[in-house]
């Protein structure tokens, strides 16, 4: 399991751990980035067809008049 050779210091270990805490973090904070882009691209797709439902719905009642 233990795949450093015994006569390594534990410092290592400690280094070890600490960059894949980093590379965690790391992960996390792009996926939260990642989530803001998708939830301001859907917003943003939703408020272009509110827009354009709205427009043809307008469309109709200034040509009945």
């Amino acid at each position: 399991m233990n795949d450093t050779p015994p006569a390594s210091p534990p410092n290592r270990h400690l280094g070890i751990r600490i960059a894949v805490g980093f590379v965690g973090l790391l992960l996390l904070a792009l996926f939260v980035m990642l989530g803001q882009v998708a939830m301001k691209q859907s917003a943003t797709n939703q408020a272009l067809e509110t827009h354009e439902n709205l427009r043809e719905d307008a469309a109709p009642a200034a040509v009945r008049e």
